[in-house]
């Protein structure tokens, strides 16, 4: 993949592509047209404010290419793409991914992003990318720690039937030298000595409450002490500083709460 090119606005005035029987096209950035389905796995705010997490850790110059594990439906890549980066999304479940590139497609960004059905715990094996940026939104919860969704989709997307943060952060730390995920509070400080061990140790973290931690780590020797926000509520009106992520993401603030 080659870095980048300078982002083209999209046309002006142009209107929503047909969306699939039984599914919804959605729109959280001007230009950027989103399948998925109407009932089952949908999006909600913690890929978008993780995204705005990454682009506002980046330095200005810095390479923007980016490897998504367990991308879904795509949102995230999507808006990085949309904020001019390039890079990957991979997944092992074959349903979302037709959406994400279908979204992709439709938005103009199939040059930017492209999206691969892989299990990303052995993904660089056999000479695949890297990248300097690897995120990852992953399910919360172990496999056997409740009852499962009837659909499989949202089943994947809460509880880890395809590797916990014991598998997915070491994936992630060789997929790319800076690693951020977004979490729940009570697994923040597991994913962080899981990062250390990965050789990826915490440089900045960001407590969303009541439920989310953002957390990035990078290679090299671990700080001091890492860059840690005083912690935010979201569950209410957004603050400016939550503005100021969807903002870094290019994504439109929902109204109200989430």
């Amino acid at each position: 993949m080659t870095e980048a090119a300078p982002l083209t606005p999209p046309a002006a005035g142009s209107g929503p592509p047909q969306a699939l029987l039984g599914h919804t096209v959605d729109s959280p950035a001007p230009g950027l047209w989103v399948h998925q389905p109407a009932r089952g796995y949908r999006y909600a705010m913690d890929p978008l404010l993780l995204v705005g997490f990454v682009i506002e850790g980046t330095p200005p110059g810095a390479e923007r290419r980016f490897i998504e594990l367990g991308t879904g439906g795509g949102i995230a890549a999507l808006l990085l793409a949309r904020q001019g980066w390039v890079g990957e999304g991979i997944d092992v479940q074959q349903s979302p991914l037709a959406l994400a590139r279908r979204s992709a497609s439709d938005s103009g960004l199939s040059a930017r992003v492209r999206f691969t059905e892989a299990d990303g715990r052995g993904w660089l094996r056999g000479g695949a990318t890297s990248a300097p940026v690897a995120l990852c939104n992953p399910p919360y919860w172990p496999a056997q720690s409740g009852p499962l969704p009837a659909d499989p989709v949202v089943a994947a997307s809460r509880f880890a039937l395809h590797g916990d943060l014991d598998a997915l952060i070491p994936a992630l730390a060789a997929m790319g030298e800076r690693v951020a995920l977004v979490l729940p509070l009570a697994r923040v400080g597991e994913a962080a000595r899981l990062l250390s061990a990965a050789g990826r140790p915490v440089r900045r973290r960001l407590d969303l409450l009541p439920r989310l931690g953002l957390i990035e780590g990078g290679s090299g020797e671990a700080p001091s002490s890492p860059r840690e926000e005083a912690p935010l509520r979201v569950d209410g009106d957004h603050s400016p500083r939550v503005q100021a992520l969807y903002a870094a993401a290019g994504a439109a603030l929902p109204m109200g709460g989430r």
